[in-house]
């Protein structure tokens, strides 16, 4: 079998087996933070002026009572939970350079090493 296809087969196997490996395709967890003082106080402001979401100014909707209604309770839990790490470019980016990196230095190294080996071997028969 010649020596690339091997080399290329190993460096594909290695790059997909790269980001489990190293952890890279975990996103970082989310977790409770709690409200700063001002967010309180904007929130404490806005429910006595909508007497705590049951009296809007006249444009009222629907949209606005569920906004006032979730900020209403995250001021009773004192704060919120917050999700983790989104997928986002930079997300992808690191786990493509990983893979990238991985199927270089897998090729490389499949291309190099026997030859190096043959050499080292001849030389040690002589």
């Amino acid at each position: 079998m010649k020596r690339w296809k091997v080399a290329i087969s190993l460096a594909i196997v290695a790059a997909l087996v790269g980001p489990p490996v190293m952890g890279a395709w975990k996103l970082k967890p989310g977790g409770w933070h709690p409200l700063p003082a001002d967010e309180r106080e904007r929130i404490a402001k806005m429910a006595t002026e909508t007497d705590n979401c049951t009296h809007f100014p006249p444009p009222e909707t629907e949209l606005s009572k569920a906004i006032c209604t979730i900020l209403l309770s995250d001021l009773h839990a004192g704060g919120r939970y917050e999700s983790g790490e989104r997928i986002t470019w930079r997300y992808v980016a690191k786990n493509l350079e990983l893979m990238a990196g991985a199927f270089f230095f897998v090729f490389l190294a499949a291309m190099i090493l026997p030859a190096l080996g043959a050499r080292y071997w001849a030389w040690l028969k002589r």
